[in-house]
């Protein structure tokens, strides 16, 4: 690669960046924290960084960038980026991954580094039930009975947030709570094999560094420089984990975020995490204000939104076209939930029919519980074909590394032809084959004849299972090699992480393929044509044409009377995910968790209707007779 000099790099992709954005891509010498609201570009601003430090030669080989994400669509998202502008090549010195990967990194990498009664067993389970409080509660009783509590004294324990309160609430190295432990010991040691959650791998992992100070030196040796993205989320374990690694190195942070979009207090995010990396990295605040998404109507109501959570907050400046519609945001109260999905059918049918917004780009968000608020909208749609679906079950798994990559080669067997997944699969092979680019015909060469073979194995199957949907996906990964695989993805080398994905993948498909053939399958499992519906939380860092949001109601928002900031800041950021359109809604009568017909409300949120008026937004009665 031939450097460029930083004085003659240029932002690549982009026309140009923010003064602010800008000195922050060239820092080289100081932490920074950069402060930015909804669509002002902080992922871009951190591949065009990544891009400056590797084209520059400011992060040499063999020397590597570390960026975490806290979800895995935008860790993959930012790699994909910096790979897009750089190239393949010198993109593999950036390691794009999420907290909860870089802890299972550590934890399969170095398991053996803990002391004998920490250590998982090798093919330790992730069990997500744990934090269930049926399961917590059989845990408490089996852990704490072995360690002679009496039953008066399991029952003081809250099984619904012992795992916060108690559990990882602090360092494993200053563990000294008593019932803690002995869950830990039950976990780690009591079962056959080890059961663990993320959290807990974030607290081993840190206690993985603790006792290894050469590790961690290794790990600043490596990462001269690091990422930290929707930095307002990070959580405890993940602010002392970062804090154990890089903390007083010579590695150069960069944090982003928005405050405005703390929505993860429940799940232990720092309250002031912004300050904390300020006062602890020493870092240098930088503050950004445009907005690359949104129309000027609509960053005009989100700025009055966000004075209420920031009073005294800069404005925001809308980098794109002001909108030719007169109608960008909507507030609407329905008399019930049959009159709003009717009418949110039939609108959503004129703007994909008339004003041909496709299907991905018109998102459906609920605070929680999506299938109590838009079953019947999806009921409605499907009259007027139109396909939705839920999609917070199946995000997680979509934005899997091993997903991507098997659904590229199930399009490259069904469609024979799609040269983005054939660069991409190519490219795999190449890069994990460890072979000059002298092979790349023969790497090519030996896809073809496999690609040939699976299609005509597929063809011959009449019917599908579970079991053989999940061989042929075996056979596919075996092509790619399942060692290779793990080591190439090291979040997973160890435990059933993989195998439960893989099994997870195939019953999805094998769902599908009861009335659909495969090409339809894995266009469906991946949501095309088909509008996407997900709680607010889940559509943290993604972006629509229009977006409605159902449910904006007391009932919805319960957690308003005692956390109005947080329930504020849940309501900017799904405000905020549209381009040029919001539509908000509220019923006065919707079906409780029972089914059972119960009266909602709108008066303790009465201050977030306030703020839309204030912004020139009012609530309108709908009458569905005017379908208009």
């Amino acid at each position: 690669m031939i450097r460029i000099s930083p004085d003659n790099w240029a932002p690549i992709g982009v026309d140009s960046l923010e003064v602010a954005a800008d000195e922050a891509v060239r820092e080289v010498e100081n932490n920074v924290l950069i402060t930015a609201g909804p669509g002002a570009g902080k992922t871009e601003l951190l591949a065009q960084r990544a891009c400056f430090l590797l084209q520059t030669g400011l992060c040499p080989p063999p020397k590597r960038i570390l960026a975490i994400s806290f979800k895995r669509d935008a860790a993959r998202n930012l790699k994909d980026r910096v790979e897009l502008r750089c190239g393949n090549e010198i993109a593999r010195r950036f390691d794009s991954m999420t907290f909860d990967a870089f802890s299972k990194t550590l934890l399969d990498r170095f398991r053996l580094g803990l002391p004998a009664n920490w250590q998982p067993s090798e093919d330790y389970q992730i069990d997500f039930t744990i934090n269930r409080q049926n399961q917590m509660q059989s845990i408490l009783e089996t852990a704490l009975g072995r360690a002679d509590y009496t039953h008066a004294q399991i029952q003081q324990f809250n099984a619904r947030t012992f795992a916060r309160d108690y559990l990882t609430s602090t360092p494993l190295c200053s563990l000294n709570n008593h019932a803690a432990l002995s869950v830990w010991g039950y976990l780690l040691k009591g079962l056959s094999p080890s059961r663990v959650i993320f959290t807990m791998i974030g607290r081993l992992a840190g206690y993985i560094l603790h006792c290894n100070p050469l590790l961690v030196q290794a790990i600043r040796s490596t990462y001269v420089y690091a990422f930290l993205d929707e930095f307002q989320d990070t959580t405890q374990i993940q602010y002392d984990l970062t804090s154990v690694c890089f903390k007083g190195s010579q590695t150069i942070m960069t944090a982003v975020g928005d405050d405005k979009q703390r929505i993860m207090i429940w799940a232990g995010a720092v309250r002031d995490a912004f300050n904390l990396f300020i006062d602890d990295f020493a870092a240098i605040p930088k503050h950004l204000i445009s907005n690359y998404r949104s129309v000027p109507e609509l960053v005009q109501i989100q700025h009055s939104i966000s004075q209420a959570l920031s009073p005294g907050i800069r404005r925001s400046v809308s980098r794109v076209s002001s909108s030719d519609s007169t109608e960008v945001c909507r507030a609407l109260l329905f008399s019930d939930d049959n009159a709003e999905a009717e009418y949110l059918s039939h609108t959503i049918s004129e703007w994909i029919s008339e004003n041909e917004i496709p299907c991905r780009e018109v998102c459906i968000l609920v605070r929680q519980t999506p299938n109590r608020y838009v079953d019947k909208l999806i009921d409605k749609l499907r009259q007027s074909g139109i396909k939705a679906r839920i999609e917070s079950e199946l995000q997680d798994l979509l934005a899997e590394p091993i997903t991507s990559l098997l659904i590229s080669m199930l399009r490259l067997i069904v469609l024979k032809k799609s040269p983005a997944d054939w660069s991409k699969v190519t490219d795999f092979l190449l890069r994990t084959s460890n072979a000059d680019e002298d092979a790349c015909g023969e790497i090519e060469d030996s896809l073809g004849v496999f690609l040939t073979e699976s299609r005509q194995a597929m063809e011959n199957t009449e019917a599908w299972t579970v079991e053989s949907v999940e061989a042929r996906l075996e056979v596919v990964t075996g092509f790619l090699g399942n060692d290779t695989i793990r080591n190439f993805f090291q979040q997973y080398r160890q435990g059933t992480y993989y195998d439960d994905l893989m099994n997870s993948l195939a019953r999805e498909l094998c769902d599908r393929l009861a009335t659909m053939n495969w090409k339809d399958a894995i266009f469906d499992f991946e949501g095309h044509d088909s509008i996407p519906m997900m709680t607010l939380h889940k559509s943290k860092g993604l972006e629509f044409h229009t977006v409605v949001f159902i449910g904006l109601e007391d009932q919805a928002l319960w957690g308003y009377n005692n956390n109005p900031d947080e329930e504020t800041c849940g309501f900017f950021v799904a405000f905020s995910r549209a381009k040029e359109r919001v539509v908000l809604t509220a019923s006065l009568s919707r079906p409780d968790r029972f089914g059972r017909c119960q009266s909602q409300t709108i008066d303790t949120i009465r201050p977030l209707y306030d703020l839309l008026s204030q912004a020139g937004v009012e609530l309108e009665e709908v009458n569905t007779d005017q379908m208009s």
